[in-house]
């Protein structure tokens, strides 16, 4: 594979360091997460699909739905450029937490956004006839998640002082 794919891999995975006994809940919360974006999507699919078969049975040429399409991803792209694929660029951008242009970090609300906007507008895009895939948006998908968590994980609000700590001794009290 690394003849026709290069030796450096698509996309680069930060470094992440557990810091509190709280990163545990928030792993439990990412499965919720995860599993409700995977109905999310299955559903917006699904909606997607009879959406266009009505249009169609309305009597609107089926040929004009991968116009209509893209012009869903086209207008979103102009408020979300992220949302659209540009390699492994945009879904390194995520990962890392922010890019080029936003060195200050997407934020969890706007990696939520993200998803939120990739699970629609891939919906749309299936729905209508475009040619794509599930693979690139589902891990655009989760690497939004994932990195929402994160950055809530690291908010002053989250921090907790442990009020035990482990030694190589065993464990005692933090001071």
């Amino acid at each position: 594979s690394q003849a026709g794919l290069g030796a450096a891999p698509a996309f680069v995975t930060p470094r992440y360091e557990t810091g509190t006994l709280l990163d545990i809940p928030l792993c439990w919360f990412l499965g919720v997460l995860s599993g409700v974006g995977s109905i999310s999507f299955l559903l917006a699919e699904r909606q997607s699909r009879r959406a266009f078969d009505a249009l169609q049975a309305a009597g609107l040429d089926a040929r004009a739905f991968p116009a209509m399409g893209a012009l869903c991803v086209g207008l979103a792209a102009l408020e979300y450029p992220e949302i659209t694929y540009q390699g492994w660029t945009n879904f390194n951008s995520v990962l890392l937490g922010g890019d080029r242009y936003n060195m200050f970090g997407f934020g969890a609300n706007l990696l939520l956004q993200f998803a939120a906007l990739k699970i629609a507008l891939t919906a749309i895009c299936r729905g209508s006839g475009l040619v794509g895939g599930s693979y690139a948006p589902a891990l655009f998908i989760g690497a939004s998640h994932i990195n929402s968590l994160i950055d809530l994980s690291r908010s002053e609000a989250m921090k907790v002082r442990p009020s035990v700590r482990a030694t190589s001794l065993g464990w005692e009290r933090a001071r």
